[in-house]
């Protein structure tokens, strides 16, 4: 039977996140993965071909081969709280992280130090510590009130990123209904298979919602939410993981080493984002396009597979640190800082670089200039995906007026200022003015969010006619945030012979590829 860490354990160790940066390193062979594959579901539905076994506590039941479901019967809702994190911190800056403590706590705030990530080791022996410190100035029992909360902090201009914390895990019994007749069973359940597991109406969509039915290969966990609905996870090793989510992020008939260079990139960030993003919810990953795209067997290719075959143990190494090895689907022809998408300290490895087949200063330099990169493009490698590489958006003022109260209160629209850009040309700010309260806007994915989900924040926006009939017209570059790897780049750059390693040292500053074991 495979490894499995239930929630209730999983706790614990979050528990000594929060309090300690004690960690004994762990051998990153020895790495599982939890991905949350179904979150606050009435029901959970799946099918087996073979006979399986169904875990709980105090008891293991041998099924028979078929379809189930679970829906709850008693439960008792998780507990959470929410935290707004201000600012990260290195291991060895601990002056600097106290007296920024002491700050916050002079002006009323109780500051609490998270550490995430996890400190592992190779197979040589060698230390690869990604842990970093996390300071929570705000923790509060509700969403909606960690949100009033980051509402007021970005009127002072101080911003902050909301993470949700489960403090205790939830209990309860569920109805098991399907082929071998009905029982009740105490949460949390673990399902354990030889063959594939199929899991209906999981949801692969990012902007909008695309339920599939996906087969797994790893072990499935159910749990409480803190709605008092079901969560369904699967851990898996990471390499198990890679194997869904290669081919889930890049098509498996690109060239080779296009491929090995995503399986690089990939394995690194699976890697330095263990413990990370979501580990105060006790798992690692989700399998939307939030964490990274994962579609469990569905999509699995010989190619890809081999991809990762030919670079196994192979990571990309920053400053003795496992690369933040970021990748979007096409950077327009420049990527980005990640300070400017993110708030955080800048990297070394994640610096916007030019993605052009010839040596071409930064066309951003000066005023009016983005006008004439947006419409007239040099040759990039990721110009072969014409409906990322440029695109238009046309709205009426209604039309943009609907789309921007999807995420913020406004009245008419009087102007939207355009406000400072990065290295490649995305925004780092915006404003929008109107007759309620001038909404302002930082950071690439609320800028797309609030302009109706545009394909990134590369963009120019020019008005016409009058209110309250003008036309707005959003001319852009690129699909995704832009930072690390260009996909559409690496393929462009396989095609035209360049290797993997050639990829990666191209779109990634000041890395070295090691292999791991």
């Amino acid at each position: 039977m495979k490894h499995w860490l239930s929630k209730t354990s999983a706790l614990l160790t979050a528990v000594l996140l929060i309090t300690t940066s004690a960690h004994t390193e762990e051998r990153i062979a020895d790495q599982r993965v939890a991905i949350q594959l179904l979150n606050n579901v009435e029901t959970i539905t799946f099918q087996v071909a073979e006979p399986f076994q169904v875990s709980t506590a105090d008891q293991t039941i041998d099924m028979a081969a078929g379809v189930y479901s679970f829906t709850p019967e008693t439960v008792h809702p998780a507990q959470q709280r929410f935290h707004l994190f201000a600012k990260t911190f290195q291991l060895d800056e601990g002056v600097e992280e106290a007296a920024y403590q002491k700050s916050w706590e002079a002006r009323g705030h109780t500051a609490e130090s998270v550490v995430v990530g996890k400190q592992l080791k190779t197979d040589s022996g060698r230390i690869l510590d990604a842990r970093v410190h996390w300071i929570s100035i705000v923790q509060t029992p509700t969403e909606a009130e960690a949100l009033a909360q980051q509402k007021a902090l970005n009127a002072a201009e101080q911003w902050t990123w909301v993470r949700q914390e489960l403090t205790q895990t939830g209990s309860g019994t569920v109805h098991l209904r399907g082929t071998a007749g009905a029982q009740t069973l105490t949460l949390p359940i673990r399902i354990s298979a030889t063959c594939p597991i199929t899991v209906a109406n999981v949801d692969v969509g990012f902007w909008d919602t695309n339920k599939q039915r996906i087969a797994y290969n790893g072990d499935l966990e159910v749990t409480v939410t803190p709605e008092g609905k079901l969560e369904l996870l699967e851990h898996l090793t990471v390499e198990e993981y890679l194997q869904g989510v290669l081919p889930s992020e890049m098509p498996s008939a690109w060239p080779i080493e296009a491929l090995k260079a995503q399986a690089v990139a990939a394995r690194s960030e699976v890697l330095v984002n263990l413990s990370t993003k979501h580990t105060l919810e006790l798992f690692d990953f989700c399998s939307t396009e939030h964490c990274r795209a994962y579609r469990g067997l569905e999509l699995c290719a010989p190619e890809t597979n081999d991809a990762l075959h030919q670079t196994q143990g192979e990571i990309l190494v920053h400053d003795n640190r496992i690369a933040q090895a970021l990748f979007s689907a096409n950077c327009g022809g420049w990527t980005e800082n990640n300070d400017t998408v993110w708030f955080g300290p800048e990297n070394g490895a994640l610096r916007g670089r030019p993605d052009l087949l010839s040596p071409l200063a930064s066309p951003f330099g000066r005023p009016g200039k983005i006008q004439r990169w947006l419409t007239h493009p040099p040759e990039a490698y990721c110009d072969g995906d014409s409906d990322s590489f440029r695109w238009t958006r046309t709205y009426s003022e209604g039309e943009l007026k609907a789309l921007i109260e999807k995420e913020h209160r406004i009245g008419s629209i009087q102007r939207i200022e355009l406000g400072e850009r990065g290295v490649s040309g995305r925004f780092k700010w915006i404003r929008i003015h109107n007759t309620k309260e001038t909404v302002f806007i930082k950071k690439e994915l609320p800028i797309r969010q609030a302009l109706g989900g545009l394909p990134s924040a590369m963009f120019d926006l020019t008005v016409s006619g009058s209110a309250p009939n003008r036309i707005f017209t959003i001319h852009g570059a690129g699909r995704g945030h832009g930072v690390g790897l260009c996909q559409h780049g690496a393929n462009g750059m396989a095609k035209r012979g360049h290797n993997h390693h050639e990829i990666l040292q191209h779109y990634f500053s000041d890395i070295t590829i090691e292999r791991i074991h």
